[in-house]
């Protein structure tokens, strides 16, 4: 009786083992493959164009999700921010920099 109870204990413990090698395969598959297709699309977008004003000189860059915040200083020391969509290069907002009174 003790036997039999161990040899049923042991039919589910491989039953178990092969459920679990077959999911560990299945995942490894899925995540090569996700991998691949990743590898293989590319670049998501090509290059974009920002129109920014003669003489304005680059600072400082940000990155926020899509948005992509440029800090520039023109030729007369102001500065000022350009807020870009990262993907198309589309000028979402300009915000000048002024002191604080």
């Amino acid at each position: 009786m003790a036997r039999d109870r161990l040899d049923s204990f042991v039919g589910y413990v491989k039953i178990f083992n092969y459920a679990a090698a077959v999911v560990l395969v299945l995942g490894f598959a899925a995540l090569i493959g996700l991998l691949a297709m990743r590898a293989i699309g590319g670049p998501r977008s090509e290059r974009a164009t920002i129109g920014v004003p003669a003489g304005a000189t680059l600072i400082d860059t940000a990155l926020d999700g899509d948005a992509l915040a440029l800090t520039f200083a023109d030729q007369n020391g102001a500065r000022f921010v350009l807020l870009v969509d990262r993907e198309s290069g589309a000028l979402l907002r300009r915000f000048d920099l002024v002191p604080a009174p």
